[in-house]
């Protein structure tokens, strides 16, 4: 990752944005909050199971009052029953870019979501449509030998891309294998490829980073305060909504342990520690995809005096007023 008294990435004459990322539960919203409070900056968005509404307590949802003290967007812009993917949160995103920019102010956009980022910062790697035909036939083939087959498949025609998507992730390891089965081409060349591409805004990319046991302990700590905050409850109103409880959105961190409890597949402790495990296993994905960028300022705690010197430092090449 650069120094922070690096140039920020990015040609001169494209828009200007400022964005934070980090892995869950590392403090991005509180650090967002207070950069927004000194600069005359907007927060938008940048997790994507936060862009649908009723969904709040498990995503980590700013609450109503944070949302409050100073602009966010982006958020609740969506019902779980209509999931969008990367391609169309950049274009939401380009929207309200272009608002806030128009008000003299700039947006900071915030989460943990890598792909997201990358698809508003650089667009989407130019891959061909997927006959349906075929995406049916390996949704088949996952049901009737399950992902782990499924999975070394991959690890046959793409072994780069299988080593990055865990066993697990049933839904990229389709994806992946049906645009190899599409194209005769891996996904991972494409990908690459659309590394070199360029970015369609001038950025300033700011990551927060822990110690692994200190971002541990503090997931360790947060996902039972959810429970206390009305997780369940939360799942289960969305449930009673009418959701059906294969939902693809339901697959963000928790919601799916959730309704196993309430299905009484797990006890409640049970429940609170396979959700803690998930979060611990996601925080470690992102921080390998933020660790393998290297067009990031990286923060460490305390992040307030470095992410402000940094922030001032790019804002000030628009002359903007600081307060």
């Amino acid at each position: 990752m650069v120094q922070a008294d690096m140039m920020p990435p990015g040609g001169e004459g494209l828009p200007p944005v400022l964005v934070l990322v980090g892995p869950t539960a590392s403090g991005k919203t509180s650090l967002s909050i207070e950069l927004a409070q000194r600069f005359p900056l907007e927060i938008v968005n940048l997790d994507a199971s936060q862009l649908y509404a009723g969904m709040d307590i498990g995503t980590a949802k700013p609450t109503a009052e944070e949302r409050g003290e100073v602009p966010h967007h982006l958020f609740d812009v969506s019902t779980p029953d209509r999931p969008l993917n990367a391609g169309a949160y950049a274009e939401l995103a380009d929207g309200v870019i272009a608002e806030v920019l128009s008000r003299d102010r700039w947006p900071l956009l915030v989460g943990g979501t890598g792909l997201y980022a990358r698809a508003l910062l650089f667009g989407l790697a130019r891959i061909p449509e997927v006959p349906s035909g075929i995406r049916d036939a390996i949704n088949a083939r996952i049901q009737r030998d399950g992902t782990a087959a499924v999975h070394a498949r991959l690890a046959e025609v793409d072994p780069v891309t299988a080593r990055r998507i865990p066993r697990g992730d049933t839904q990229r390891i389709s994806r992946a294998l049906e645009v190899f089965e599409a194209t005769g081409i891996p996904i991972s060349r494409y990908q690459d490829e659309h590394r070199f591409a360029a970015p369609r805004y001038r950025y300033l990319k700011l990551c927060v980073s822990w110690p692994r046991t200190v971002l541990r302990q503090r997931i360790v700590d947060r996902v039972p305060r959810m429970f206390e905050a009305g997780f369940v409850r939360e799942v289960e109103g969305l449930l009673s909504a009418g959701y059906p409880p294969g939902l693809r959105t339901f697959k963000a961190l928790g919601y799916r342990e959730v309704i196993d409890h309430l299905a009484g597949c797990s006890s409640l402790p049970e429940c609170i520690e396979r959700v803690t495990t998930r979060h611990l296993q996601y925080a470690k994905r992102q921080e390998t995809w933020f660790s393998g960028e290297t067009d990031s300022v990286r923060l460490e705690a305390p992040f307030g005096p470095a992410a402000r010197a940094s922030v001032e430092g790019f804002l000030g090449r628009g002359h903007v007023h600081v307060q």
